[in-house]
């Protein structure tokens, strides 16, 4: 395992003297922030390395140490929350409480908080022992969803206590876990976080990785359904298909060089026309701030309030356009857009790609890769010596497997599957496919063959 940034130490059981004392022994120049135990219980440090992550404005109170952090050299930055929850269920609520107040003081900067919580959000998060949830458990995921968080689930297993017994009296439970802003998956890089092997203790440590580097090369083209909501575009687009169009020429290169020509215009005209919705919306709701100060000191004119209507209706489509596009990120075809569901759209795509994301993979030797370029290497060596056509004759092998095949389809069954498809038939079979689905090597979406 690489050297890490920061460890968040729950439960030192000693002074922030001691832990100031001992810390960079163990931890040769790291910088230390601690609170202190009561009696042989409790206790909580930071530790981190200077030269890697800045901490700095600490918030201390009895379970937890917070403070903004800024990544050297890289310019992540954000604020972070070291906890450690109660035992006692009479005191989880108000330790709930307490962080809703951290968040409050920090509201508009991005969040990461860690630790053991002493608490599960679900029964699927304990094995063994009660299994009935407590009303603080719904406080928890409430807790959750009103900050803005998202829990981040390891890769490599599920739990990260255990008591140490066997049989029947075994009991396990998730009480360690990071919670993120939701704004950190989108726009700050690959996360993910796994369970280390525990020295002694009966908690498992949970370890979390931030890839700021993000994505390596381009990123691919995708019709992305939210231009259908620009007035021009429906003109725009059937202007550009006709001018590529040849009349002697039905082919269908021909047509894939039309839709290679298309989407080299529509990128040009997203880059200089359309912009990017995010940082469009983030520049009107600056304006629209301005705009009511400017009102409120010295009173609003006609212009003004012209002014502060236009802004308002652009917000508001900017809006309509980011539900869209992340309704689409989140592959969910139960709920339609236009009622504001952008948080549960962007929850599901964040979870979606959670999900699909490969963190590590086994080569052939045993050796478990984690480098991205690593995995990708391996994964084109694999699909390339899969895919290579072998050497000498294929008659023989194809006819070993062959022959075991029973014949099932008649002469007349045969021929039907072999008869040229009607256009009829294709129309018919694109128009049954989901909008926003089955993104050809072109990134044309179902979506753009439905609406053109």
């Amino acid at each position: 395992m690489e050297k890490p940034a920061v460890f968040l130490l729950q439960e030192t059981k000693c002074s922030a003297e001691e832990i100031s004392r001992i810390g960079p022994q163990a931890w040769r120049g790291c910088s230390v922030a601690a609170v202190d135990a009561l009696g042989a219980s409790g206790g909580l440090a930071i530790l981190w390395d200077p030269n890697q992550v800045r901490l700095l404005n600490f918030l201390s109170t009895r379970r937890s140490i917070s403070a903004d952090f800024v990544v050297v050299g890289a310019g992540g930055n954000g604020h972070l929350t070291n906890v450690y929850g109660p035992t006692a269920l009479g005191e989880k609520s108000d330790f709930l409480k307490s962080l809703e107040w951290i968040h409050h003081q920090f509201h508009d900067k991005p969040w990461i908080i860690g630790g053991d919580f002493n608490m599960i959000k679900s029964l699927s998060e304990k094995r063994g022992g009660r299994s009935t949830l407590d009303p603080i458990q719904q406080e928890f995921t409430s807790f959750i969803n009103k900050c803005g968080l998202v829990d981040v689930e390891t890769v490599n297993g599920w739990y990260t206590w255990n008591n140490r017994r066997t049989g029947g009296h075994s009991i396990a439970s998730r009480l360690d876990r990071f919670l993120i802003s939701e704004n950190y998956f989108t726009n700050s890089g690959d996360i993910n976080a796994s369970v280390l092997p525990a020295a002694g203790s009966d908690h498992w440590p949970v370890c979390l990785r931030w890839g700021l580097g993000g994505r390596s090369g381009r990123r691919p083209f995708r019709f992305e359904a939210f231009w259908l909501t620009h007035p021009d575009i429906r003109g725009l687009i059937t202007s550009w298909w006709k001018e590529s169009e040849d009349p002697l020429d039905h082919s269908m290169y021909s047509f894939q060089q039309r839709l290679k020509r298309l989407k080299a215009k529509l990128k040009e005209w997203n880059r200089d026309h359309f912009g990017n919705i995010f940082q469009e919306k983030a520049r009107l709701e600056k304006r629209m701030e301005e705009i009511q100060l400017k009102g409120m000191q010295e009173g609003f004119s006609e212009d003004l309030l012209k002014e502060e209507e236009a802004t308002l209706n652009s917000i508001a489509q900017r809006e309509t356009q980011e539900e869209i596009y992340w309704k689409e990120k989140s592959r969910n075809r139960w709920l339609r857009e236009g009622e504001r569901n952008t948080k549960f759209f962007h929850r599901a795509t964040i979870q979606h790609r959670n999900q699909n994301r490969i963190l590590s993979l086994k080569n052939e030797e045993g050796q478990t890769l984690e480098d991205h370029q690593d995995i990708e290497g391996e994964l084109c060596n694999y699909f390339q010596e899969v895919l290579s056509e072998p050497g000498g004759d294929r008659n023989e092998a194809i006819g070993q497997i062959t022959q075991n095949i029973p014949h099932l389809i008649t002469p007349a069954f045969n021929k039907l599957l072999m008869r040229t498809v009607e256009l009829r038939e294709v129309e018919e079979a694109v128009n049954q496919m989901a909008e926003g689905t089955a993104p050809g090597p072109d990134g044309f979406t179902v979506t753009f063959f439905h609406k053109f």
